[in-house]
C-alpha cells in the first residue's frame, strides 16, 4: 500500500468521528509515518502554526489566553475549562482533542493524539466528556474517550475508556470507583 492510499484511509477513518485509533504497522510501511501527518509544505505550514498556538497557550497562566491559543490552534474546548500549567497537548493532532464544559486538567498532564513505536502508528481522537477532572502528571493515550464527571487520579495512564462517573487511578488506570 503506498503513502496515498494510507493517507485517504486515515481521511475516511477520522471523518467517521469515533476515538477508535487508526494504527499502521510499521512493518507494513516503507516510509516514516510522520508523512501521513504532516501532508505536504502546507501540511506542514499548518503544524508549525498549531505548534506556535500550543506554545503559546502552554507559557500562559491564565485560562482565558490559554483556552484561546488552545482553541486556534485546533483543540475543541468548551466553557468553563481550567488547563493548569505545565499541561502538554499534543500539537501535531490538537485538532483531534476535545474537551467538554467544566473539565479541570491538572498540572503537567498530557493528552497525546498520536504515537509512534518501532511497532505502529496510532493516531486517534481524544474526547473529554463534561466536568472531567484530570490529575497532575496523567498521561491520555490516542483513541481514548472519558465519560462525563470522570476523575483520572493524579499519575495514572488512561490506555482505555473511562466510564461516566467513574474514577481511575495507576498505570495503566483501573476503575476504584463508579458512579
Amino acid at each position: 500500500m503506498s503513502k496515498h492510499d494510507d493517507v485517504k484511509r486515515l481521511k475516511e477513518h477520522l471523518a467517521k468521528n469515533t476515538t477508535e485509533p487508526f494504527v499502521l504497522r510499521q512493518d507494513d510501511l516503507d516510509y516514516c509515518a510522520c508523512y501521513i501527518l504532516l501532508g505536504g509544505y502546507s501540511g506542514t505550514i499548518k503544524k508549525a502554526l498549531r505548534y506556535i498556538c500550543c506554545k503559546l497557550a502552554e507559557l500562559c497562566i491564565i485560562g482565558a489566553p490559554k483556552n484561546f491559543f488552545y482553541r486556534l490552534a485546533g483543540v475543541k474546548i468548551g466553557r468553563n475549562v481550567t488547563i493548569a500549567t505545565g499541561v502538554v497537548l499534543d500539537y501535531l493532532c490538537c485538532d483531534l482533542i476535545e474537551i467538554g464544559d467544566g473539565c479541570v486538567l491538572g498540572m503537567g498532564c498530557m493528552i497525546v493524539a498520536h504515537e509512534f513505536t518501532h511497532v505502529e502508528s496510532r493516531i486517534g481522537r481524544v474526547k473529554l466528556g463534561k466536568d472531567v477532572t484530570i490529575g497532575a502528571r496523567t498521561v491520555v493515550r490516542s483513541g481514548v474517550s472519558i465519560g462525563d464527571n470522570a476523575i483520572v487520579g493524579a499519575m495514572s495512564l488512561v490506555v482505555r475508556d473511562v466510564e461516566a462517573g467513574s474514577t481511575v487511578i495507576g498505570v495503566p488506570a483501573r476503575i476504584v470507583k463508579r458512579q
